[in-house]
């Protein structure tokens, strides 16, 4: 009969001889052209377990397994995301933030870690310092809708309707779906 923790710990340690991480990390839309495959290993023996661990509300175990991508590489978008959820759930924003400082400070031109530092903010309560982080992805990249939607959602979260009809309208142009952002909108017939 086979170990279960025997046979999750060997591809893990596989992966630690062959993918270390450097002092500053690398940027991952850069490696995600060059070495998709290697990437492909780290998400698969580091993220997929520390979803499961997020899963089962283990999250200072799955902020273990995803600090580590993030050492190798700061941007990580997906590593990113699970951060949010992380700070969600407990994890306090002052363990979570220094990662994303790190992301910015490894790949500055990249407008999804300006987008996902917003989210970060929006999602644990802070919709005000949100709004500074969109800005500078829509500034590096003002092609993507869902900057726009979500720029629109901090601006009404504190109350700030003009720019908010501004992000809204700059969302459609660029042919964003927002029926979730119009739905909330609207006046609540139960009233």
């Amino acid at each position: 009969m086979k170990n279960p923790w025997l046979v999750s710990i060997i591809p893990m340690l596989l992966v630690l001889l062959f993918i270390t991480p450097t002092a500053k990390g690398k940027d991952y839309y850069q490696q995600v052209q060059k070495s998709p495959a290697e990437l492909y290993a780290l998400e698969k023996f580091y993220l997929n377990d520390s979803q499961l661990w997020s899963k089962s509300k283990q999250y200072t175990i799955a902020l273990h397994a995803c600090s580590y991508v993030l050492k190798t590489y700061p941007n990580h978008p997906r590593a990113l995301n699970l951060l949010i959820v992380f700070a969600k759930n407990g994890i306090p924003l002052t363990t979570i933030q220094p990662y994303f400082d790190k992301a910015l400070q490894a790949a500055p031109e990249q407008s999804m870690t300006y987008f996902l530092a917003g989210k970060l903010h929006q999602e644990t309560g802070n919709a005000a310092a949100a709004i500074p982080f969109y800005h500078q992805a829509i500034t590096k990249d003002p092609e993507r809708g869902f900057y726009y939607y979500a720029l629109a959602e901090s601006y009404l979260a504190t109350q700030q309707i003009g720019p908010a009809q501004t992000a809204l309208k700059q969302a459609l142009n660029l042919n964003f779906d927002i029926t979730k952002l119009q739905a909330t909108l609207q006046p609540n017939p139960a009233n």
